[in-house]
């Protein structure tokens, strides 16, 4: 009897603990991170608005507020072509 006992409290155990896990789990994939990436041809990095700040043709509202709201990259560095970037991205490698 107290073998039985024994038993049942340990699955009781076990089954709370996977429980409470599996929550922690699906309440931590819920918040993920929004990540927008913009890939383009023959863009410069001063053609967005938001970096030139109306000194240059065209403006570009939607990446400004974007780019308000989130993150600004000031610097970093670039290919020249955007050929083997672009299928290092598309590809994983």
């Amino acid at each position: 009897m107290k073998l039985r006992k024994l038993v049942l409290t340990g699955l009781a155990i076990s089954g709370l603990a996977m429980g409470a896990s599996l929550s922690a789990v699906t309440q931590a994939a819920d918040q993920k991170p929004n990540i927008m990436f913009i890939m383009a041809d023959d863009i410069g990095w001063m053609q967005p608005s938001i970096y030139h700040q109306g000194l240059a043709v065209g403006e570009t509202p939607n990446i400004d507020r974007i780019a308000q709201e989130g993150a600004k990259f000031m610097t970093y560095y670039a290919e020249q072509s955007c050929t083997a970037g672009r299928n290092a991205f598309f590809t994983g490698m």
